[in-house]
């Protein structure tokens, strides 16, 4: 695991350092003290790469806060879990335009901190059971949860993601796409489902719990009801 500290005053970092060291002891982290300008350099560079990020609010001297650098981690870190950690109340309120797990003060740091890097590792837990998958549609990067994805279908040189919400068109080959999602089967050389989301399946298509009714192609056919029997029966 990879924790990232960002916070300009040096003894409150190697504090915070310790005591995250403690919380994880006897477990494999690396933890980095960095400044807000590094973090940016990473964000641009496409090099950021924690799982954790306690950041603090206030930097001396410096343009951006920490929860301008906690939105760009947002948008380009999905996975990252933030942890605000300020000795400034006031601040409070506007960390809920970003997505974190914890605010702590700093004065209680002994005490919250624990209970803060506690959820965010649960929180990661929680995330390996629920695969997020990134998709660039209309030169826009969007991340969604696999476990929402109808199906896929291929439309001529496309490929179209149907969630319940939205429809995303994106330039990949159907074979690759969210080809490591175990629950998103091929059934029909232009289509994969998902088959959480099945309802029915009969001779030659399928009905999705959205209505939408899928062809069965020859080739997939019987591997794909394998793969339906084999999911359902671990369900039992």
């Amino acid at each position: 695991m990879r924790i990232l500290i960002c916070e300009d005053d040096i003894n409150d970092a190697n504090k915070i350092k310790a005591y995250t060291e403690d919380f994880f002891s006897g477990k494999q982290v690396d933890i980095d003290i960095c400044t807000p300008e590094d973090v940016v350099i990473q964000l641009e560079e496409q090099l950021f790469k924690y799982d954790i990020a306690i950041m603090d609010i206030y930097f001396e001297g410096c343009k951006l806060n920490g929860i301008d650098v906690s939105a760009m981690i947002n948008e380009e870190s999905i996975k990252c879990r933030i942890i605000y950690i300020s000795n400034i109340l006031e601040f409070a309120p506007q960390v809920y335009d970003t997505d974190h797990v914890y605010f702590v003060l700093k004065k209680n740091m002994n005490i919250t901190l624990k209970r803060a890097l506690k959820k965010a590792v649960i929180s990661l837990e929680q995330e390996l059971t629920e695969k997020i998958v990134e998709i660039v549609s209309e030169n826009v990067k969007s991340h969604i949860k696999a476990k929402d994805i109808i199906y896929i279908e291929r439309v001529q040189r496309t490929i179209k993601y149907v969630t319940a919400e939205k429809e995303y068109i994106t330039y990949e080959s159907l074979s690759k796409a969210v080809e490591k999602i175990t629950t998103i089967v091929r059934c029909h050389g232009s289509f994969k489902v998902n088959l959480s989301h099945v309802k029915v399946v009969r001779a030659d298509e399928i009905e999705m719990d959205n209505g939408v009714t899928i062809p069965v192609g020859r080739t997939y056919g019987d591997d794909f009801r394998q793969r339906y029997l084999e999911y359902y029966s671990e369900k039992l």
